[in-house]
């Protein structure tokens, strides 16, 4: 048959044992010469969280513009989604170590009855109990 190509695959098993032997290991290449260990990992550790406010975004948070058809709309619906997650990122900060999920504080957040109060300031009434943690 002319005019089919046979795809020929293989492996460069030398580069892959190579690369195994990184396997489990985050790597970082910069050029800040000055910083030392703990500071490259506190400075690049952070993309990773990015990464992982997309799927919170569109699934925890139900932050999908799928109701929404005008640019004015769909920047709003962007503009709610985005507060919500700097939200919730603030939260966690606030709680270290023992920082909840983004689904138990959603839930929690979701049960709670507020109050406006003068200034703007709004005060949690109820966050529902213990339930919204569990």
């Amino acid at each position: 048959m002319e005019g089919t190509k046979k795809t020929i695959r293989s492996v460069k098993f030398e580069k892959a044992e190579n690369d195994a032997l990184f396997d489990g290991y985050f790597s970082a290449i910069t050029n800040e010469m000055d910083y030392d260990a703990s500071m490259i990992r506190e400075v690049y550790s952070g993309p990773w969280r990015i990464e992982e406010s997309f799927p919170i975004i569109k699934s925890d948070l139900e932050a999908r513009s799928v109701y929404v058809n005008t640019q004015e709309h769909i920047q709003a619906q962007f503009l709610i989604g985005f507060v919500a997650l700097l939200m919730v990122r603030v939260i966690q900060n606030a709680m270290g170590k023992d920082a909840l999920s983004v689904e138990r504080i959603a839930r929690a957040l979701n049960a709670a009855t507020c109050k406006v109060k003068q200034g703007g300031i709004v005060e949690l009434d109820d966050i529902g109990g213990s339930q919204c943690f569990v």
